[in-house]
């Protein structure tokens, strides 16, 4: 499943995730930013344009360890360098940084508004309110 929201010049994409790899297997969501690929304009003002979604700007990846409690997210990281498609280290450091879950949304600024009205996915019961909560990034 993958959502895409397109807001003028940036996207946001929203996937499921499942990768077996060395260290076990992991599963979780990824969030992408992206930047529009330039188009040129085709057809009529009616006709339906062309979109292209390509150059990353920074990606979530939010996964939990199979076999791990689920919702801890200890494999949690972001990237915000990229040569291309693939991410990058910067000089000196790495371009994978971890995400503290879940304490980190108490020491949010926002957290407190987050936690008294905060969106939920489509389907989603009242009752199941309090299981989001957006994470802070370090």
């Amino acid at each position: 499943m993958q959502e895409v929201f397109v807001f003028n010049e940036i996207a946001v994409i929203i996937r499921h995730w499942y990768e077996i790899g060395e260290n076990g297997r992991e599963h979780g969501a990824r969030v992408e930013i992206r930047r529009r690929t330039p188009s040129p304009r085709r057809g009529s003002e009616s006709a339906s344009q062309l979109i292209t979604i390509d150059e990353p700007i920074w990606r979530a990846d939010l996964f939990d360890l199979i076999g791990d409690e689920p919702g801890t997210f200890g494999r949690a990281h972001y990237h915000h360098t990229f040569e291309g498609p693939e991410p990058t280290p910067e000089t000196g450091t790495s371009s994978c940084r971890r995400i503290r879950l879940p304490g980190a949304v108490d020491s949010c600024p926002t957290s407190k508004r987050l936690r008294q009205q905060p969106a939920l996915p489509c389907g989603t019961s009242q009752s199941s309110r309090k299981n989001f909560a957006m994470p802070a990034i370090a």
